[in-house]
């Protein structure tokens, strides 16, 4: 993968919480997505729900750096030095109160997504099945 984790940042700090990735070739953060995992005593990823992030359609190159931030803000992107091609780019995932807890068992994935199918989930009228009922 093009984009890498490096570290969680302010653990449980509302405003400062941040997980920190860095590029390590070209690629577009619209094909990734995080996870925040719960595994069990054995070390196994639960089925406990977590929180998920799909990243925006963005380009970024080799060297950028992302800052992932927990709470609510505005998306900016910045040049890391003068002169250089290298972006910081600051994105906020909206959450109310920070997720990464020292004492939790939670782990960051992060998850390259090839591809997306949408698909409208209610119940259709012809499925014999809505209509099913248990024999008494």
């Amino acid at each position: 993968m093009k984009l890498n984790i490096d570290r969680v940042i302010g653990h449980e700090h509302p405003t400062q919480e941040r997980i920190r990735l860095f590029a390590s070739g070209t690629c577009n953060l619209k094909d990734y997505a995080l996870l925040e995992v719960i595994v069990d005593e054995q070390g196994q990823i639960s089925n406990q729900k977590g929180h998920m992030y799909f990243f925006p359609d963005l380009p970024i190159a080799d060297g950028d750096l992302v800052m992932l931030y927990t709470s609510e803000g505005v998306n900016q992107c910045t040049p890391m030095q003068a002169g250089k091609s290298q972006k910081l780019i600051n994105l906020y995932w909206g959450l109310p109160e920070p997720i990464w807890h020292q004492d939790k068992k939670d782990k960051a994935m992060l998850v390259k997504v090839s591809g997306q199918q949408m698909k409208n989930v209610l119940p259709d009228s012809s499925d014999p099945y809505l209509h099913y009922k248990e024999p008494a």
